[in-house]
């Protein structure tokens, strides 16, 4: 994993690498006492919600943090947006703010920043505009600590997927994609080796070990 900038965002909780950390999202998180629900005392229990968006539908900010704090939330991983564009792989603009006016990756990334202790964030872009790796790479070296959400017409297996795939590597990150339907077949079906590295199968796998591997 690349050194990250000090004074940005942590992209892992204290002790644990980001790789760590990603590896234990959904799982029991049995001895984290060092975590702190947000709002809450949960000295025996966290609770790690990892797909989350700002604006989601319209949804102010003040909305949405009562809401991880009524519901006890140690820790927040927010999914940005890919850019507005009017594409094929933007099925003509109706995925544009992942099809419900969530915020892109600079909004993400300022209200971790401003909420370290409970929030972390993602990279995300439309993967075949010309500039798709370099502006995921950017928020990567600030601390992102997953790709996605990925959302868009472009098959999994494509070359501009590949390079997502090849960035994810590289950073030790997972890339996550929403699939439906028919999309699902096509990404088990067509998946490449390289891909498989840092696939939804080995991400599901991942988050099965507990995070106090460290």
């Amino acid at each position: 994993m690349k050194a990250l900038n000090r004074g940005q965002v942590p992209s892992s909780l204290p002790g644990f690498s980001r790789r760590q950390f990603v590896s234990g999202l959904l799982v029991a998180a049995t001895g984290l006492s060092s975590f702190k629900a947000f709002g809450q005392a949960a000295e025996s229990e966290a609770v790690i919600d990892d797909h989350q968006h700002l604006n989601y539908s319209g949804r102010n900010d003040e909305v949405f943090l009562e809401h991880q704090r009524l519901m006890g939330i140690s820790k927040t991983i927010l999914l940005p947006a890919g850019r507005p564009v009017k594409s094929a792989s933007a099925h003509d603009g109706v995925s544009n703010g992942l099809e419900a006016k969530c915020a892109g990756n600079e909004v993400c990334y300022q209200f971790a920043k401003a909420h370290r202790e409970n929030f972390l964030f993602g990279a995300n872009e439309v993967p075949d505009v010309p500039e798709a790796t370099k502006e995921i790479e950017k928020y990567l070296k600030l601390g992102a600590v997953v790709i996605g959400e990925q959302k868009f017409g472009v098959e999994c297996d494509s070359p501009e997927m590949q390079k997502i795939y090849q960035l994810a590597t590289e950073y030790r990150v997972p890339v996550l994609i929403a699939l439906a339907g028919k999309d699902v077949q096509l990404w088990f079906r067509t998946i490449s080796q390289d891909a498989r590295e840092v696939s939804a199968n080995d991400f599901h796998r991942a988050r099965a070990n507990l995070v106090g591997e460290h």
